[in-house]
C-alpha cells in the first residue's frame, strides 16, 4: 500500500472575501462574505496580489458617505481592519465610527468632506448689503435733488 500526498502553494492564491454579488474571481467561495466592512456606509472591494491571507479587501464609502480621515489613501485597508476585529470582537461592532464613513451633508450625492453642497445663505450679510445700497441710492438722490435746486447760484 501507498501514500499519496498533494502538495498546493496556497501562498500565491488570492482570496476574496467580499461578497459574491459584487463580482470578481471567486476560487475559494468559502469566504464569500467574510469581511469586516461595515455595510451601512462603506463596501468591500477586493485586492488581488497579497496571497492567501485575510484582510486582501479595502473598505471604500459608499455614495453619499465621506472618508473621515486626513490620509492620502481614501479607504480602509482590510488588513488593519481584521487585526483590530480579532483583537477587540466585541468592540468593533458597538464602537460607533471605528472604521465608518461619515454621511455627506443634506442635499449632497457625492462628497470628500463635511461641506455642504447646497448654498446656505448668510441673511444678516445680505440685509446689511441690501440696507448699504438702500443708503447709498438715497445719498445719491439727495445730492442730485440739492444740485438741481441750487444750480441757478454761482460759486
Amino acid at each position: 500500500r501507498g501514500v499519496t500526498t498533494i502538495d498546493i502553494e496556497l501562498t500565491n492564491v488570492d482570496i476574496n472575501q467580499c461578497e459574491e454579488t459584487l463580482g470578481g474571481t471567486f476560487q475559494f467561495g468559502v469566504f464569500a462574505g467574510t469581511h469586516h466592512c461595515k455595510n451601512e456606509t462603506t463596501q468591500c472591494v477586493p485586492v488581488t496580489g497579497r496571497g492567501f491571507r485575510a484582510g486582501s479587501y479595502k473598505c471604500i464609502c459608499k455614495p453619499g458617505y465621506y472618508f473621515p480621515l486626513l490620509t492620502p489613501q481614501k479607504y480602509f485597508n482590510g488588513t488593519d481592519i481584521e487585526r483590530y476585529a480579532s483583537d477587540n470582537q466585541s468592540e468593533y461592532y458597538t464602537t460607533a465610527g471605528s472604521f465608518e464613513c461619515l454621511p455627506c451633508k443634506k442635499g449632497c450625492t457625492t462628497c470628500v468632506d463635511n461641506s455642504p453642497c447646497l448654498v446656505t445663505l448668510n441673511w444678516s450679510l445680505r440685509h446689511a448689503m441690501i440696507a448699504l445700497a438702500l443708503l447709498t441710492v438715497t445719498v445719491t438722490l439727495g445730492i442730485a435733488a440739492f444740485v438741481v435746486y441750487y444750480r441757478e447760484i454761482k460759486v
